[in-house]
């Protein structure tokens, strides 16, 4: 019988981010959050076009990723990677990297991945700079298809599925002041995701994250 993947994954929460390509690993992430948490909060670099801002729900719907160009989906590996395409209300862009060989290496954004529908994209509009977040596949309810069971998207958001079952209500990986009567809710972000390339024989997905 053939074993399928079981949909796990490690995600570990430290805080803030800078984007490098260089040798990971946790301990160095967890140095990284230590001195950037030491120094006054900045907002991410990565700036969006005003066109993909001003897109409608109906236009960034109609742009869709192409599953058969996800990381690690031309493999043969148990899991594979979707990556959402900014614009609407996705406006944060988080840097996601790959992890192999104890090495981090950036993603960059890659307009090709994506159907862009009925859209129209004027010749003089860059490309985003990088993904709003990423979604992860495996072959959780059948061996025929790559079900998603896993999603980021959005400040602090995610959401994960078992076999067999919906989606329920999305999770937050931090709340802050949440339902406090004259405090001002905060909203942290995840800015960063280092994904490991999984074995042909892992049944486990590793994802780290800098929040």
């Amino acid at each position: 019988m053939n074993s399928r993947p079981i949909p796990c994954f490690l995600l570990v929460l430290v805080s803030l981010t800078s984007a490098r390509a260089e040798g990971f690993t946790f301990e160095s992430l967890c140095e990284r959050a230590r001195v950037l948490a030491a120094k006054p909060h900045r907002p991410s670099p990565l700036r969006l076009d005003d066109f993909w801002k001003s897109l409608s729900y109906d236009q960034h719907r109609d742009i869709r990723f192409q599953m058969d160009k996800g990381l690690w989906a031309e493999d043969g590996l148990p899991f594979s990677i979707d990556f959402f395409h900014p614009g609407w209300t996705a406006k944060e862009m988080v840097d996601i990297h790959e992890v192999v060989g104890g090495e981090s290496r950036p993603l960059e954004f890659d307009r090709s991945l994506f159907d862009y529908g009925k859209n129209k994209i004027p010749a003089d509009v860059p490309s985003p700079p990088g993904y709003a977040g990423w979604r992860a596949r495996c072959h959780l309810n059948s061996p025929d298809y790559m079900d998603e069971f896993l999603v980021f998207l959005g400040a602090s958001y995610f959401r994960a599925i078992p076999k067999d079952s919906p989606y329920g209500l999305s999770a937050r990986g931090l709340s802050i002041n949440s339902g406090l009567p004259g405090v001002p809710e905060e909203f942290p972000v995840f800015t960063r995701f280092d994904l490991k390339r999984p074995a042909k024989d892992d049944t486990s997905l590793t994802a780290w994250a800098l929040l």
